[in-house]
């Protein structure tokens, strides 16, 4: 009975640690916006739940010339066991969140 209970309480650490997104934020300050919509968008999608640790933000949220031009985003890389990328994506202010691997854009 005592290993059940064993078993069980390490389910339950293992769950919580996949609950958790660690943030980071290189060369640039944390906006807590962009942090929400990604973390919504980790959310929605099984795959990224069950293996995305962290989400890491690069540079200054910017916008892209181009035709058409691309708003103002943040780019990131979502990162899953081993430091490996998953996809990226970028982050709009009105929640809009487009990865680079299509599959997770539904």
């Amino acid at each position: 009975m005592a290993s059940q209970v064993v078993a069980d309480a390490g389910q339950s650490v293992s769950n919580t640690a996949k609950s958790l997104l660690r943030f980071v934020w290189k060369g640039t300050e944390s906006v807590r916006t962009y942090e929400d919509h990604a973390k919504a968008f980790v959310a929605k999608d099984e795959h990224l739940k069950e293996n995305a640790r962290e989400v890491v933000f690069a540079g200054d949220p910017h916008p892209t010339p181009g035709d058409p031009p691309d708003p103002v985003h943040a780019t990131a890389k979502i990162m899953g066991p081993n430091n490996k990328t998953i996809t990226s994506i970028h982050v709009y202010t009105d929640g809009r969140v487009v990865a680079s691997k299509k599959k997770f854009n539904r």
